[in-house]
Order: C-alpha cells, then structure tokens, then sequence
C-alpha cells in the first residue's frame, strides 16, 4: 500500500485485511496510508504484518481502540499521533521483541514541537507495555501538536513499563503534566534512568528497581514527588 493511498478519506469508516495472511507473504504499508481519515472508527490489522508504519493513522480523530497483533515487531513514530479518541491499545500475546521508534523534534516559529507514536492522543489516559516490548523511544509522551496548533499535553495517567526494556528513550515522560504512577516490572534490567524521563510530571512517589546505576540530568525535575526510594546499586 503506497504512502498515503487513502489520504484524507473523510467517509471511510472501517478497514480490514484477511485475518492473517499467506505464509511467506509480507504486506508493506507505506507512510501515513490512512492520515486524516477523519471517520475512520475500526480497524482490523492482519496477524503477519511486521511493521506499522509513520503516521499510519494520524489524526484519526474517532479511533477509539486498536488491536496490535504479535507479528507487528515495530512501531515507528506518530503511527497514531493525534488520534484523539483513542482509549485502549491491546497487544496479542507473543514473544517476538517489540520496539516503539523514537520520537522526532521538529523546530517551528512557534518553538520545538515533539512528535511521537501516540502524540495527541487526549484519551490515552492509561497505558501497558506488553511483556515483549524491548525499545521505548525518545519522546514517548512528550507533548506533541494538536494539527500543528499548540503543543497538547500529554493526557496519560498511568504506565506499566516491563522486565524486558533493554532501551529507554531520552525525554520519555517530559512535562507529561497529567502522568501520576509509573510501575516497572519485576526483574527490570535497565542501569539508567534517563535524563529528563519524568522531568514536570505529577508522580507523588517512585520505586527505582534495584539495579539502577545512573540518574539522569533532570531525570525527576520539576515533579510533585514526595517519597523516593534508592536502590543500593546507584
């Protein structure tokens, strides 16, 4: 499917591909293929499908949930950036390692705009990593732009983030204004907490998992934190 095929369909309500398809076929689906579909409410993506691509589904505005199947092993960025209705993202189970793609910044006259997989999503409010999530990129859930308007905050609340996260974007949680709780899986690996990760959150406590060498520059900047707790690696 070629970049933006479908762009700015304002009557396309749903999409749906074969259940799963032919062994040892792979589908390409180029760059914001379905950008802008405005009505866009359902989708169904195929179990084989490896890639979801940039701004696959950006600013489709009543989108309101996604089934990510477990062949998908990347998700680059803005794949649902602005989708606004946007509450739930379920994973299928599986054990293929799957990474979410950095972020970009983006310089305009209005100042840096910050770009991501679900940027604008103002109803993504509690979010789950799956088990086989191995790379969260940069930017994560920084503010992104509300169709190039000024910069959305990002509205999640809470994140679950797994044992098996070998990388940690920088800016991960940056000035997520509404982000309260973060848990990290039992077993968590990672030595870094990177710098500005949750720089003007609202978290009021934090466990750092034992195992933690480093803190980053402005890691906990800025915060509502009341109780902390070091681990004796750091």
């Amino acid at each position: 499917i070629w970049a933006q095929a479908f762009f700015y369909n304002e009557n396309i309500t749903r999409v749906t591909f074969s259940a799963e398809l032919p062994e040892g076929n792979e589908l390409k689906i180029e760059p914001q293929a379905f950008w802008w579909c405005e009505s866009l409410a359902y989708v169904q993506l195929p179990k084989g499908l490896k890639t979801i691509p940039e701004g696959l589904f950006n600013y489709c505005d009543v989108l309101e949930e996604i089934y990510i199947p477990n062949t998908v092993t990347l998700i680059e960025h803005q794949a649902f950036s602005g989708c606004k209705a946007l509450k739930k993202v379920t994973y299928e189970e599986g054990t293929e390692p799957l990474e979410f793609a950095d972020g970009k910044a983006q310089s305009t006259s209005e100042g840096m705009y910050y770009y991501s997989v679900f940027s604008g999503c103002t109803n993504l409010k509690n979010f789950v990593f799956p088990e086989r999530t191995t790379k969260i990129g940069d930017y994560m859930f920084d503010s992104g732009s509300d169709r190039y308007g000024p910069q959305t905050p990002s509205a999640v609340e809470s994140v679950y983030i797994p044992a098996g996260v070998t990388t940690l974007g920088k800016y991960l949680f940056y000035q997520a204004t509404n982000l309260k709780s973060v848990t990290f899986g039992d077993g968590f690996e990672l030595t870094e907490i990177p710098e500005n990760m949750f720089y003007k959150t609202k978290i009021t406590q934090i466990t750092i998992p034992e195992g933690v060498e480093t803190i980053g520059k402005y890691a906990f900047a800025y915060t509502e934190l009341k109780s902390v707790s070091i681990p004796a690696s750091v």
